[in-house]
């Protein structure tokens, strides 16, 4: 990665932009929805309250583990009639697990959600090396100390 102001500006940015895609029809979540990624889909009357409230502060901290998807409005009748709801859909996974908890509950929705987004084994690619190398220099220069 790149340590210039450019590249910290665009970083900051990239973390004040929200890590949610709101979706207006069923279609054009089918459309955006990478099945090879961990998806988060969340159905609202209204993207507001404080279950949305809730939703957006995990969305912010998963941001690089999972891609969250809000479907609203309308178009999404059906899957709001008894409130709202979640669901997490894994990597090439025909169907998703529903939430079953309170979305009102932060705790109980971040670790759910960090259980589900977070792989217990991570694959290195050229992307995270440098990121993984690092901590993992900082750990052992802490053991030999």
């Amino acid at each position: 990665s790149q340590r210039s102001v450019e590249a910290l500006s665009a970083f900051v940015q990239k973390q004040l932009d929200s890590s949610i895609v709101e979706v207006q029809s069923p279609e054009e979540l089918s459309q955006k929805l990478n099945a090879e990624k961990r998806n988060v889909i969340a159905y609202f009357a209204q993207p507001s309250g404080p279950e949305y409230d809730s939703l957006k502060k995990v969305a912010s901290i998963l941001r690089e583990d999972c891609s969250f998807y809000v479907g609203s409005g309308p178009a999404f009748a059906a899957q709001t009639a008894q409130g709202p709801s979640l669901s997490y859909k894994g990597p090439n996974a025909q169907d998703g697990l529903a939430f079953t908890g309170s979305m009102q509950d932060f705790n109980l929705l971040k670790q759910w959600l960090t259980d589900k987004c977070i792989p217990l084994v991570r694959e290195i690619t050229f992307e995270n090396a440098e990121e993984l190398t690092e901590a993992t220099l900082k750990k052992l220069d802490g053991v030999s100390d």
